[in-house]
């Protein structure tokens, strides 16, 4: 499956079909997000609260802190960016919570400590006309 989500319409209609699609398709599990520096990946986890909690509270990325929990929402948000080996899992809260969802920044490339994974979201900036869509491939796991 996949998304386009054009610069033109605001955050929260733009990003709409994408967080109904992960709301429907993973109500808990890991979603590892994927893709370049400014490609959407922190964005939409803040659309994904507004849309689906009418969240009003501040969501920021977890890049340094490397991982933000909100328990209200059943959610943890994590950002392996800065994450050089898989030794450095293990003092994260990745499979604590079974019954939340868990959204991965940057996880990729330890999708096999990660297992069991939901979904996978690749964000991807592609150039048309002189203006830049984000063009998002999401792909099931079983």
């Amino acid at each position: 499956m996949k998304f386009i989500i054009p610069e033109s319409q605001s955050l929260l209609e733009a990003y709409s079909p994408l967080i109904e699609w992960v709301a429907i398709n993973v109500p808990s599990g890991i979603v590892i997000i994927e893709g370049a520096l400014g490609s959407g990946k922190t964005t939409f986890v803040q659309m994904f609260f507004q849309r689906v909690f009418n969240a009003t509270e501040k969501i920021v990325s977890p890049t340094y802190a490397l991982e933000h929990l909100y328990p209200a929402y059943k959610i943890a948000h994590l950002d392996l960016y800065r994450i050089k080996d898989e030794r450095e899992l293990s003092g994260l809260s990745i499979t604590d919570h079974s019954d939340w969802r868990v959204f991965i920044e940057w996880g990729a490339r330890f999708k096999k400590q990660l297992d069991p994974i939901a979904a996978m979201l690749d964000f991807q900036l592609i150039e048309q006309d002189g203006a830049y869509l984000r063009q998002v491939s999401c792909e099931l796991y079983e």
